[in-house]
Parts: C-alpha cells; structure tokens; sequence
C-alpha cells in the first residue's frame, strides 16, 4: 500500500471488505438454508389450527397420564375417532322439489384398551343385550355442533371415563371366562402396527344450492313423459367433511370423506299387477365430476324406457341352468357372493348363558374356515387395491390412504389360483395371520374393528370376448337340453343409495345384524331368454334369485376380458351399528354353468282405478 496514493488506498480497503462480506454470507449460508428449511418443514408437518383436533389430542395426553380407578390397571391404548360431516339431501318428483335438507353430522368413537396386546378387554361379548350395543357406536354419540373447546373435552372426558370402567368390567369377566377354558394357544387381541401420520388439509363443504335444484327439477319433471310409471324421483344426496383419528401409539390421521349421489328411480304396475321399479345411480366423489346436463337426461330418459319395455316383457317361469352376465351385473352380483366373505375379522367370544345371547347376530365371514381352500375357478383371481384410484378412466370409490386403525392401506391378493390364500385384516389376528393389512374400515363388535373391501378386483388368466361368451350360453344351454340359456344385463341395486344417516343404513340393511350383510340383490332387472335355435334374445320379467351363495362362485364356466366398474355403498353391521362403505367391484362378465332363478309369486296388487294424471297431457 506504500506505493499507492491515498484515493487508491481508499479503493483497495472497500474491495477488501468487500469480498470479506462474500466470503461471510457464503459461510452462513448454508446455515440460512438449513434454517429456512426445517421452518418450512415444521409448516408442512404441523396441522393447521383445528380446535377439534387439539381438543382430541390434549384430553388423550391427560387420560393416559391420569385415567386410574383405585389400584386397577390403566389404560395400555387409547384412540379417538372423529367425523365432521355435513349433508345435503335434495329430492324432485315431476319437476317439483320434495325435499331440501341440510344435516351437521359430527359422530366420534372413543376406545380404550386395559390389559396388554395379548390379552385385552376386546373381542368379548357378556351376552347382554344392552352390553353388546355398547362401546363403540357412533350412531347417537354426537360432539358439539360448534369448535368450542371447552365443551369439546367435557364430552370426551365423560365418554372416555365411562368408556375405561367398562373396559375394566369386561376385562374381568373374560379373564374369569378364559380360566374355565382348556389351555391353549390363545390368539392375540390387537396387533401391533406402525404408527401413520397422514394430515391433509380442512375440507370444507359447499352447498349444492340452487343450480342443482332447478337441474333436479329439471330431470325429475322428464318422467312426465312417462304417464305409466306410478312414482319416480331424482335424488342427490352430498356429504362432505373430514375423519380425524388419533391414538397413544402416535397416529394422527385427518382424511377427507366426500360422497355424491344422484339417483333416479321410478315405479310401475304391468297389466297383471305385478309391481316393477328401475333405477339408475351414479357415484362420484364431487359435484364436478357428476356427467354434463345431457347425459344426465340421457340416464334418466333411459330408466324410465327400460322400466317401460320391462312391463311388455313376457312373464318367466322357473329356471335352472346356464346364466350368463354381463361386466356390469356380474360387478354387482360380486359386491354380495364375494365381497362380503372376504374379511379375516374373526367373530368375539361369547361364554355360554350370560342371558339374553346375541351370539348367532356376530358370525364371521362364510369363508372364515377356507384358509388355503379353493373357493373359486383356477382361472380366477381376486386383489384388493384401495390404493388405486381410477380404473380405466372410471373413478374408484374405495380408494383411502389410511384405514381406521390409523394403518396405511395396501394391495391384497386374496385368490390366487381358485384358492383363498389371503383374508382382509384390521388390527384383530387371526391363527393364520397375525398383522393387519390397512382394511379395517368398519365398527365391529365387542371393541373390533371390521376389515373390509375398498377396490375389489375379480380377474381372470384365461378370457373371452362377450360374443363368444354368449355362443358358449348358447352351447351349454343346449348340453343341458334346455331350449334356451338366461342372459343378465341388470341387476337390482342391493343397497338403495342415500346418505350416511344411521336412519337410512339401518332400513338399507333391512335390519340385518351379524358380520358381513349378506342379503341377495332383489333380482335381474334386465334379464332376456337366450333361444338355442337362433340366438334370439327376448326381454323377460319376475325373476328372482335363489339359492345362491358363495358356494356359487365355484360354478364359473368362463370370463369376459372387459371389466366394469360398480361403486357402491356396502353394508357393515354388527351390533354397534350400521355403516355405508364407498366401495369398487371391478369385475368382468361371467358365465355360471347352473344357477337358479325363481318366477316372483304372491307380488301383485290391482291396478290404479283411474288412468295416471298426465295420461292426456296436451
């Protein structure tokens, strides 16, 4: 610097303290980074403030660490489960609204577990009858309507410590029950699971207000160009809100549910009397995936043209023998023959006497004792996948992360050859399998969780197109010397659809307890007699079903090579209650060898004594 005149000096100093500024921020900045990293970290982890959410999280912290009755044993497991919910039901009939309504849903569950994974208070039942509606059901147990958090954890205070001293009774009286048995390997009560956290944001529910009004008046005023059909309708029915569930092992789940319904019905007598409906549904997760306004009309203009050909169609008699349906009614035939029995969920124990016995209301799955049996065709293959959401184009309704265990759900190949080589489990083991594997989806009786479909998937190693499906009909309706095979391309619906009230999914079920709803659907809407001589197809009507049963399946000739989608709301009873499950069976047409189906009997009433209103409506 000697060298340098005082200006370039001054200049040397600033350059200096330049590059030794650079050289400052490059050493911090990774550090900077770091830092702003886990900030945006711990954002994208942390729930967004839900007072519900809090209020579930701080009363299981304080039950865990407090909940004791003298010198009894605490709790070893506690979870809550929480729906937030809200409901629209619209309803049209001849371009009039019927029904408009809005219903705040908020259920909850509380479970508490005494004892230890082996040996727990669940998986028994006293006999009692109001004992065995207890614990459990959401149905009547409702949180505040309003996020006050106060009166949020006075609710869960109250359940949760009526719920631990039942647990304790329960306890009691199994370990009494266990002492009177002969020594063996007992099953454990409750696997032990990774905990899950999957937190997605608040839904929040939209109206479908009155755009969708007017459209159902629309629709529904269609039908006037029907003057035959007695009754119709077009409903819509929405839901929307978010399922939280929460337990000591360190789940925390917050799911979004949405279910949309629209579904036109319409009823008539044929000239005999015999009363006939058709229906056509379509389930969506939005609004916005609905079909456009013309392909609406075009669903319901077409039930009611079905529903009219129906009652000009000749009356069937008895049948046995060849059946053969279509993608679309073999999906829904297995929605009832298969779905149902492929849970691992075993049935609770239930000690002699004890008085009034609910035990033959708890059964199990059909299949239950078929570990490893062929129970179907060793062309057939069954999984399920709730992880998938789509199927070729069509949205799957049994699609979920989670389960509601708080376990991450998984793809499960059941069928494996004709053989049952896998059960759907939740978090209750089984001699065979000890580990859920994400499909505990349903209440269950006696503290168990039910494990259940999400996105069935019937396929077949060896398939055929539908034409040569329906030359082997022909082929085999002619080995059998009959004069013609039976052709299905509709099926009854099993389940109305409705919203996810208690009220409506007890009249669904028909008053059904037991494990798995096992109802047949009403019958072959479309059915058609499939003449041997010429292939002619005739439209016929009054059949029912009869005499099926799972056994059945074993009686598949041959498989189509074209699924069909058929989302549905499934079933699940037990002596806690009634559950509607969105639910997919995707499953191609199927050729049975011999089924039978009975003429309807004893169903007719007279006709109307005048003519319908709209007759002769200019």
């Amino acid at each position: 610097d000697e060298g340098l005149s005082q200006p370039g000096r001054i200049e040397r100093m600033q350059r200096t303290r330049r590059i030794m500024r650079c050289r400052f921020i490059l050493f911090m900045l990774p550090g900077v980074v770091a830092g702003v990293l886990l900030m945006v970290g711990a954002l994208i982890a942390s729930p967004p403030e839900d007072p519900i959410f809090r209020a579930l999280e701080d009363e299981m912290e304080r039950s865990m660490k407090e909940l004791q009755m003298g010198n009894l044993e605490r709790p070893y497991y506690l979870e809550y489960y929480f729906e937030d919910g809200k409901h629209w039901t619209l309803s049209a009939s001849l371009g009039g609204l019927v029904v408009s309504n809005f219903t705040r849903v908020r259920p909850y569950r509380v479970r508490v577990r005494v004892g230890d994974y082996h040996l727990d208070n669940s998986n028994f039942e006293s006999g009692r009858l109001f004992g065995a509606f207890s614990g459990g059901a959401l149905a009547g147990r409702s949180l505040p309507i309003e996020d006050d958090y106060g009166a949020l954890r006075r609710v869960l205070w109250l359940r949760t410590d009526h719920t631990y001293k039942q647990a304790l009774d329960t306890l009691s009286q199994k370990r009494a029950y266990r002492r009177n048995l002969r020594a063996g390997e007992p099953i454990a009560d409750f696997a032990v699971a990774e905990p899950v956290v999957e937190l997605t944001p608040l839904v929040k529910g939209n109206a479908p207000g009155e755009i969708w009004e007017r459209e159902l008046r629309r629709l529904s005023a269609l039908l006037k160009d029907f003057p035959q059909i007695q009754r119709s309708s077009v409903e819509l029915n929405v839901y929307q809100g978010n399922n939280s569930f929460l337990n000591t092992e360190g789940s925390r789940n917050r799911l979004p549910e949405r279910v949309v319904a629209l579904r036109a019905a319409a009823a008539l007598q044929a000239e005999d009397g015999s009363p006939l409906r058709n229906e056509t549904l379509i389930l969506v997760r939005s609004l916005d995936e609905l079909p456009e306004s013309a392909a609406l009309e075009e669903r319901v203009r077409g039930t009611a043209a079905e529903l009219i050909q129906l009652a000009d169609a000749a009356l069937a008699g008895d049948y046995s023998g060849p059946v053969l349906f279509t993608a679309e009614a073999a999906a829904r035939l297995m929605a009832v023959l298969l779905a149902p029995h492929l849970s691992g969920t075993r049935p609770p124990e239930w000690p002699e006497g004890g008085g009034f016995s609910l035990r033959g209301l708890s059964r199990g799955s059909a299949w239950g004792s078929r570990w490893k049996a062929r129970v179907l065709p060793a062309f057939i293959e069954v999984t399920d996948d709730p992880t998938r959401e789509t199927f070729n184009g069509s949205h799957l309704m049994g699609s979920f992360p989670v389960d509601r265990e708080g376990v991450r759900a998984a793809p499960v190949r059941l069928v494996r050859n004709g053989r049952l080589v896998n059960f759907l489990m939740s978090r209750s083991p089984r001699r065979e399998i000890s580990r859920s594997n994400g499909h505990g989806r349903a209440l269950g009786s006696a503290g168990v969780v039910q494990a259940k479909p999400g996105n069935l998937f019937v396929t077949a190693t060896q398939s055929a197109g539908f034409g040569k499906l329906k030359a082997q009909l022909i082929e085999e309706a002619k080995a059998q010397e009959k004069p013609f095979g039976i052709l299905v391309r509709k099926v009854g619906p099993v389940v109305p659809a409705g919203g996810r009230s208690f009220a409506l999914a007890m009249e669904t079920a028909g008053g059904a307890l037991g494990g798995a709803f096992s109802g047949l659907p009403e019958g072959p809407v479309l059915a058609y007699r499939v003449w041997v001589e010429d292939g002619r197809e005739e439209l016929i009507r009054g059949l029912q079903f009869s005499s099926m049963s799972p056994r059945s399946l074993r009686d598949i000739l041959a498989a189509g090579d074209e699924p069909a989608v058929y989302n549905h709301l499934a079933v699940a009873s037990s002596l806690s209650g009634v559950e509607l499950l969105p639910t997919s069976i995707i499953a191609p047409a199927l050729l049975f060898d011999d089924l039978e189906l009975r003429a309807t009997r004893g169903q007719t009433r007279k006709l109307p004594v005048l003519p319908p209103p709209f007759a002769n409506r200019p």
